[in-house]
């Protein structure tokens, strides 16, 4: 670690948060739980996104997401994930689970993209067309939380 950041906790936090997600990243799953450990171990309570995204790789990392229901209908954070069929498949589970799950912790899916008015490009936010199933061609989505205050502030985003 560099050494000017040896001596600020925040920026400690913040590096060991990016290492997990580095760790996690390349499948090094003993190293991400120990980055995302040292991470919430010396955020405390002043950074809550950070907190409760070291959480969730906590969580990912001891593939027991399914754990993670209580954090998500507690904290209602936006989700947003990569979804490739063949590496949840690898992980022992596919698209529809996957769906499932964050629908049962009240959230709804939408594909990340954006769309072209004239000369200018905005985010568009596709809904899902049937239960259960992703937008076509989406492999970034992003997870709404039915009620949450964040979830409302991007409703004009959404795709009609």
């Amino acid at each position: 670690m560099l050494a000017w950041v040896a001596g600020n906790r925040d920026l400690q936090a913040w590096f060991n948060l990016l290492g997990a997600l580095a760790r996690y990243r390349t499948g090094d799953y003993p190293g991400c739980l120990k980055s995302a450990q040292a991470c919430k171990d010396l955020g405390g309570q002043s950074n809550a996104a950070r907190i409760d995204t070291a959480e969730l790789l906590l969580a990912m990392a001891s593939q027991q997401l399914r754990g993670m229901r209580e954090v998500l209908k507690r904290h209602k954070p936006i989700v947003t994930t990569e979804v490739v069929p063949e590496w949840l498949e690898r992980a022992g589970s596919n698209v529809r689970e996957l769906v499932e799950l964050m629908q049962a912790a009240g959230y709804e899916p939408y594909g990340l993209g954006t769309r072209r008015h004239r000369l200018r490009h905005s985010l568009c936010l596709t809904p899902c067309l049937a239960p259960g199933v992703l937008p076509p061609g989406a492999s970034d989505v992003v997870w709404l939380p039915h009620d949450g205050a964040l979830s409302a502030r991007l409703a004009g985003f959404r795709a009609p």
